[in-house]
């Protein structure tokens, strides 16, 4: 199963594009031709960020959590979510032009968090 979303980031003037995928490597022609943007990837990845021309795309392989995790998968993916969600938060801030602030990481936590919940509702479309 595959789920897509797109978001545009008002705020950032981005556009963020999040693909949860049980099948990797299939889904990536589909996620490839659904966003056209020139994605691509051959390995099969936990997760992964890439950016192309202001849009944002993070793909989360669920069908590789469960076959390395077995049992603990979902609290790996947790992990994975928030992973993925700083390496895209942190790819627009760069694109932007964004500096961040150690004694000020508001800015970043809360996209991060933004992002995390993006991630999170669109895998809880999959075990519908």
């Amino acid at each position: 199963m595959l789920v897509t979303k797109s978001i545009t980031v008002p705020i950032y003037g981005s556009r963020l594009h999040i693909a949860v995928t049980e099948d990797f490597i299939v889904d990536m022609a589909q996620i490839n031709k659904q966003f056209n943007n020139g994605f691509n990837e051959e390995d099969d990845v936990l997760g992964m960020v890439q950016q192309r021309g202001g849009h944002t795309l993070i793909i989360i392989n669920l069908g590789k959590h469960k076959r390395i995790f077995k049992n603990n998968w979902e609290v790996e993916l947790i992990g994975t979510i928030t992973h993925e969600a700083v390496h895209a938060c942190n790819t627009i801030f760069i694109q932007k032009g964004i500096q961040l602030d150690r004694n000020n990481d508001e800015p970043q936590t809360y996209f991060t968090e933004y992002i995390s919940k993006e991630i999170y509702k669109l895998y809880l479309k999959t075990r519908v």
